[in-house]
């Protein structure tokens, strides 16, 4: 009993909040939980979005706080799409956004 704690420590991760924009519109928004038994693992998302053949101005944000007018990670590029040709962006904690 002396080698409890004094009080309930929760492991547990605030979801990872995940928006995508396409030309200045709001494609994708939703939060994903965390992944494991405690929930404080890391959190994956695949989001596919299909999006006309061209130029297009992309902004991917991420968020993993609380706080919902606060995005803790941004991305934003013009990139070129292709009929029949997946265009993938990947984050890392520690490598970043990197465009495929």
């Amino acid at each position: 009993p002396h080698m409890r704690a004094q009080v309930n420590v929760t492991r547990a991760r605030v979801p990872v909040r995940l928006r995508v924009q396409v030309d200045g519109q709001t494609v994708h928004d939703r939060a994903y939980k965390s992944k494991g038994l405690s929930h404080d693992g890391p959190s994956m998302a695949v989001v596919r979005l299909p999006v006309a053949p061209g130029q297009h101005a992309v902004q991917v944000e991420l968020a993993d706080t609380a706080d919902p007018g606060r995005w803790t990670q941004r991305w934003a590029e013009t990139v070129e799409f292709h009929e029949g040709r997946l265009r993938v962006v990947l984050f890392d904690t520690k490598a970043g956004f990197s465009l495929h």
